[in-house]
């Protein structure tokens, strides 16, 4: 290699390095411009495509074309660029091309058959789908493998949770959230489809506690607090309840079944004009 062509792969490997810090950093028009240079200076350069697609996918989620045509130079300077593979089936999902993206995962697997990343993705895809069985199998792949970090695998047993529960396997999806949130520990999605879940099991009590936590967590949040005012409503705690769907309401809670929740919670201590009026706000909420 001579000297020029030497100090041109030391300047865009520095300048590789540089704009993967600013895309870490969320500096994502300084990362692209970037790696729009390395792109000038050296097209051949696959890396730089790659996280070229990364920042432009971040930038328009929705509209991902751009971010698509950079994976596919990835993927025609390295048909073998997995990674590249992966982003761009993440990329098709944004938009809902389940089908599309799973040929993408699948790609990733051919070429990495114990890549967590891909069979996680590819579950997703398919639970897009509605194909919860299949992507039920997908992640207890990524599972196995032990590639994940312990993020995704919260993501992983929440969505193998979301799953079970379309199935009506709820005892199966109860596990699977207690899993995601014992890898990590503040994930309100989870808390909350645990809830829900004990709730299908009218484990009325259990719901009550597990409302208890997610609200220490997530105080500002309005869900859990209409939960637990349901399971209160079930255990004959008509007081309490009803003091859980005041806060659900003074947190903003949309919908109208908070104040159907409060008419009849109302209705059961015998006050019934308080209750109408919680009915026709509910009818104005749906009407509106």
């Amino acid at each position: 290699m001579d000297s020029f062509n030497r100090k041109k792969k030391l300047d865009v490997d520095a300048m590789l390095e540089r704009g993967i810090e600013l895309y870490e950093s969320v500096r994502l028009t300084e990362a692209f411009e970037y790696f729009d240079k390395i792109n000038q200076l050296k097209p051949e350069f696959v890396e730089a495509w790659y996280y070229k697609g990364k920042v432009a996918q971040k930038m328009s989620p929705k509209e991902p074309d751009y971010a698509i045509a950079c994976y596919d130079e990835a993927i025609r300077l390295n048909p073998e660029y997995v990674d590249a593979w992966i982003e761009k089936g993440i990329s098709l999902f944004e938009i809902e091309q389940f089908e599309a993206a799973i040929a993408c995962y699948d790609q990733a697997i051919q070429l990495s058959p114990e890549d967590s990343y891909a069979w996680l993705n590819k579950g997703s895809a398919l639970s897009g789908l509605g194909r919860d069985v299949e992507a039920i199998a997908c992640y207890d792949n990524a599972i196995s493998f032990k590639t994940l970090s312990r993020k995704s695998e919260a993501v992983v047993y929440y969505n193998k949770g979301v799953a079970l529960s379309q199935l009506e396997e709820y005892e199966d999806a109860l596990f699977c959230y207690e899993k995601a949130i014992w890898c990590k520990h503040r994930f309100a999605r989870a808390y909350e489809n645990q809830s829900l879940t004990l709730y299908q099991l009218k484990r009325y009590e259990d719901v009550v506690f597990c409302c208890k936590n997610f609200i220490r967590l997530f105080p500002q949040i309005a869900n859990p607090w209409n939960t637990k005012g349901s399971a209160l409503f079930k255990l004959g705690r008509y007081e309490e309840a009803i003091a859980c769907y005041d806060e659900a309401i003074r947190l903003n809670l949309e919908g109208s079944n908070v104040w159907l929740n409060k008419g009849d919670a109302l209705k059961k201590l015998g006050k019934d004009k308080e209750a109408e009026k919680c009915f026709a706000k509910a009818r104005e909420l749906d009407e509106s």
